[in-house]
């Protein structure tokens, strides 16, 4: 993990902590998800945990977007199930991008979260 340039060793120990420390479920939300590598490992570890999950993932690029829907499918995930949108997500409620929304409205559409992380470009 240390040497894998799409996350840092710090993201995977984070990840892996909040599924640890989970209560009944996991609840992550992942902006700028990619391939979902750390997305879908932390829903790995939660139903090893015996944890139902439940993972919110955007990601702007459409090929990296499709990687992300093979993995999950590939891992027993089903996309359909889940919350994955491709679309670019901004900070700014005044300027939302292009098919979007802001990283707010995202974070106030529930209760509480187990896992964020927002990756810039």
């Amino acid at each position: 993990v240390p040497n894998d340039p799409r996350a840092p060793a710090a993201d995977w120990i984070g990840m892996v902590h909040s599924v640890a420390t989970a209560i009944g479920s996991w609840r992550a939300l992942h902006v700028g998800a990619g391939r979902g590598d750390l997305l879908l490992g932390g829903a790995l570890a939660a139903r090893r945990r015996g944890l139902g999950f439940q993972l919110h993932a955007t990601e702007a690029n459409p090929n990296r977007f499709a990687a992300l829907l093979q993995h999950a499918e590939a891992n027993g995930i089903d996309p359909a199930g889940q919350d994955f949108r491709q679309a670019e997500i901004g900070a700014d409620p005044d300027q939302p991008p292009p098919r979007g929304g802001t990283v707010q409205d995202l974070l106030e559409g529930g209760p509480r979260w187990d896992w964020v992380r927002i990756a810039l470009p």
